[in-house]
């Protein structure tokens, strides 16, 4: 592997890492789960089976889902993601940060830093263009054949997923409906950020 491409999938790794972060701080907030999370939760209640093995078959699918919208999108770093955002995850889960700093006011900023820290994960993991998560492979593949911007594709995906995880009695909140409205959008800013500010200078 040339020190290029090692470069980027360290990027992509960091960034992968990082939206573990943020999804472990938006978890802290118990404000409410992202809209993926509201449809795992409602399958896994129905299928009697348990939430990792319920997540990660819709981490499959989505990989299958992905590759036929266009294999390009799914490489290596699609199953490093897998793998790294859910270190990430668990790192957060070792902070063991006291109940006594969630409170009601205190939730809130939680969450919104959660979801800022998420979505600049997300945008860290696009810029090497070296793969994406199956997630964001999915709605990639989507952007190639409607045109749409990534953040209408995304909250399209968002809005189904959540429709279908209460309709599966998942459990869902204010900070689901934050997520479903803010992410896209976020990642798009942090990406265009990152592009102009750091991207021309990683590579050098």
């Amino acid at each position: 592997m040339s020190k290029e491409k090692l470069k980027k999938y360290v990027i992509f790794v960091l960034g992968s890492f990082i939206m573990g972060i943020g999804i472990g701080l938006c978890n802290y907030a118990d404000l409410g789960v992202d809209p993926m999370s509201v449809l795992v939760l409602g399958l896994y209640q129905r299928l009697h089976v348990s939430f990792g093995t319920m997540n990660l078959l819709i981490s499959l699918v989505q990989l299958v889902i992905a590759c036929l919208l266009d294999k390009k999108n799914v490489t290596m770093a699609t199953l490093l993601a897998m793998i790294f955002v859910s270190v990430g995850i668990d790192t957060f889960g070792l902070l063991h940060l006291s109940d006594n700093l969630s409170v009601f006011l205190l939730d809130y900023l939680w969450l919104l830093g959660g979801i800022c820290i998420y979505c600049f994960g997300i945008a860290l993991s696009q810029l090497p263009h070296c793969g994406y998560t199956s997630y964001d492979g999915v709605i990639f593949g989507l952007k190639r054949y409607t045109g749409f911007s990534y953040h209408t594709i995304r909250w399209g995906v968002d809005l189904l997923f959540l429709i279908s995880g209460i309709l599966l009695k998942g459990t869902a909140g204010i900070g689901s409906l934050l997520i479903l409205l803010l992410a896209g959008r976020l990642v798009e800013i942090f990406h265009e950020w990152l592009e102009k500010n750091v991207g021309g200078n990683l590579w050098l």
